[in-house]
């Protein structure tokens, strides 16, 4: 079975907590944390190797897979997760999903001028606009060897946001499902069908949080 990779901040992350929670939906094999963790999080049952956070978020979620990507534990594919990501339902092995072509994602945020707009658009430059794109908010099956290539690739980019996944999943030849992004931005948007679910800032902790806390309520295995 595939590892768990986390490339999280540091702080208590009420949002990991339940991630973690939710791979009892998943078939995994061992979770890594690169980054930083809370101090609830339980070492006997997760492997968290700390390192330095960047003034760039965005760098900082590069090297920490960079580091996932180099060490010769972690699993060769392992999923790649956000600790904002939750498997709603079973889902087994964690499958290939693209967002759709880079395109018509341009299309859809020609307006929007925010770093990851802005790493979007270099990487549409890059690949092209019948390139599919990976940036979604779910769980991504990562091989290392095109990815560590995918890294080296986006470190001459102009931006700090260029969008990594989708870099790598050009380079791996990746051919998935075109899935909707489980992302819920807003608390007025509509939950997300399908078994996978991604918050915000703004929709964890009046939204999301009180459903996680009713469906997973008991203390995970990863936690102390």
């Amino acid at each position: 079975m595939m590892d768990v990779v986390y490339l999280a901040k540091d702080g208590e992350n009420p949002e990991l907590r339940y991630s973690l929670r939710t791979l009892a939906n998943v078939d995994h094999g061992r979770v890594w944390i690169f980054g930083g963790a809370p101090h609830w999080v339980d070492h006997d049952t997760l492997t968290f190797i700390q390192r330095h956070q960047e003034s760039s978020p965005y760098r900082s979620t590069q090297r920490h897979l960079r580091a996932a990507c180099l060490h010769l534990e972690v699993s060769d594919p392992f999923t790649l997760w956000n600790d904002d990501f939750y498997a709603m339902q079973p889902v087994g092995d964690v499958p290939v999903m693209s967002r759709g072509p880079l395109g018509e994602m341009a299309q859809e945020f020609s307006k929007v001028r925010t770093p990851w707009a802005q790493g979007l658009r270099e990487v549409l430059d890059w690949a092209g606009p019948d390139a599919m794109s990976f940036d979604h908010h779910q769980p991504l099956v990562i091989h290392k060897e095109p990815m560590l290539e995918a890294l080296h690739i986006v470190s001459s980019f102009r931006h700090d946001a260029a969008h990594v996944r989708t870099v790598y999943g050009e380079l791996a030849g990746l051919q998935g499902s075109i899935v909707p992004d489980a992302k819920m931005m807003r608390r007025q948007d509509p939950f997300p069908e399908g078994p996978w679910l991604s918050s915000s800032a703004s929709t964890f902790r009046g939204c999301i949080e009180p459903l996680l806390r009713y469906l997973f309520p008991t203390t995970g295995k990863y936690e102390q």
